[in-house]
């Protein structure tokens, strides 16, 4: 294929198209034992899905996913100045993908099966915020929570009733990565369904200590798709899809 010929196909193709927003949520789980980001937790994602009406089997996706980790909160008391302080560490991921995705051909009946592959990458960070509640914005109570926060080595905001101390980033990387999923689309109009799948998030750039993949008659599929492709991350996830424009 020419340089011309592909600049008139990806003009069609975008020109041609009708746009899908799915928005899920899901559970997300490690796929091995690592030193850190290691912990099951929610999966939220976006997908703007562009269908491709030259090819309508093939769809063009752009993903936005979000990976929550540990998640631990302790509070810590100040005795004299009677500060009560929360403490939040967690760690999560934030990923954005792009790629195709190739649905079932038969355009009958409403569910719609699907397989996709994208590439994109991962930013994984580690956060610690010191939250100090108190609904009294008198002057003693800016006072005594401008100390506190020097104690802490944190700025204290006297405005509203639940005030940031601080937030620093413990840990933050970004790694690249691919992402395969499996699913469907159960439609009820052409403008409106639902969507359900399972998708594996691969990182190269990390690896397990120890892989800790279970084998069960339930999940033996999975499992052995997650081995085979030195998959990280697994999440299984169920939304809604929607059009956004013709």
């Amino acid at each position: 294929m020419n340089i011309n010929r592909f600049v008139i196909v990806i003009f069609f193709t975008f020109v041609f198209s009708r746009t899908y927003i799915e928005f899920d949520i899901g559970s997300q789980t490690p796929q091995g034992s690592f030193s850190k980001y290691n912990d099951s937790g929610i999966s939220v994602r976006m997908t703007i899905t562009h269908v491709d009406d030259l090819f309508p089997f093939v769809r063009y996706d752009l993903s936005i996913q979000r990976l929550q980790f540990k998640n631990d909160t302790w509070l810590e008391s100040y005795g004299a100045l009677n500060g009560l302080l929360t403490y939040e560490n967690s760690e999560q991921a934030w990923g954005l993908f792009l790629g195709p995705r190739f649905m079932s051909p038969t355009k009958r009946g409403a569910f719609r099966p699907y397989a996709g592959f994208k590439v994109g990458g991962m930013f994984f960070s580690e956060t610690l915020s010191i939250n100090w509640e108190e609904e009294d914005d008198s002057f003693m109570e800016c006072a005594s929570g401008t100390l506190i926060g020097s104690l802490v080595d944190a700025d204290y905001d006297c405005n509203g009733d639940t005030r940031l101390l601080s937030k620093k980033f413990l840990d933050s990387s970004f790694d690249f990565g691919a992402l395969i999923e499996i699913g469907a689309n159960l439609n009820f109009s052409d403008n409106f369904g639902l969507d359900i799948g399972f998708q594996y998030n691969i990182i190269p750039s990390i690896r397990p200590e120890v892989v800790l993949i279970e084998d069960s008659s339930q999940n033996a599929g999975f499992n052995e798709i997650s081995k085979t492709i030195n998959a990280d991350y697994t999440t299984f996830y169920i939304g809604v899809n929607f059009k956004v424009n013709d």
